[in-house]
């Protein structure tokens, strides 16, 4: 697999993502969608909350596939794209109730490969039952059920990996 063209900031997430087994749980334009185990903090009312991030994907044979339409993406969505021109994740912090299956989102914060911020967000929304078949409702599934967790070791080492998270 050619790396020697990825941007080393991108290289650097997907050796963690690799390393620290991060936890697949959905996709979508041309990202996949994951949350870190290491992060999982217990609240005081019964909940947890975690850190995930949205990483461009990456096929078996071309690591920067998915790059021109994950930025192109984000500087259509927001007000400055030229901010966008160097995205390279999105992480966002999660809050969820395995008992009442429901979650929320409470910050959101766009990176570029320099590690600066473009966008944070936060969210004061209450929890929430996701909707159904969509990657809120991945995120608790795989948050709350270990046994049916994609981490981003499978993906890079099963064939066709991208297939398996659009699966979960």
């Amino acid at each position: 697999m050619d790396t020697e063209n990825v941007p080393k900031p991108l290289l650097y997430q997907f050796a963690k993502a690799y390393e620290e087994d991060w936890v697949c749980f959905g996709a979508g334009l041309h990202q996949n969608y994951f949350f870190i185990p290491r992060t999982i903090k217990a609240t005081g009312h019964g909940t947890k909350t975690v850190w995930g991030v949205n990483l461009q994907g990456a096929d078996s044979t071309d690591w920067m596939s998915s790059r021109p339409a994950v930025i192109e993406q984000r500087q259509r969505a927001h007000e400055d794209p030229d901010k966008y021109a160097k995205y390279l994740l999105t992480k966002i912090q999660w809050e969820v109730d395995c008992a009442g299956q429901r979650m929320r989102m409470i910050k959101m914060i766009d990176y570029d490969e320099d590690g600066g911020v473009i966008y944070s967000g936060q969210f004061d929304e209450k929890l929430a039952e996701p909707v159904p078949d969509t990657n809120a409702e991945g995120l608790v599934c795989a948050f709350c059920h270990p046994r049916t967790r994609i981490t981003f070791r499978d993906l890079v080492n099963t064939p066709l990996g991208v297939q398996v998270a659009d699966k979960h």
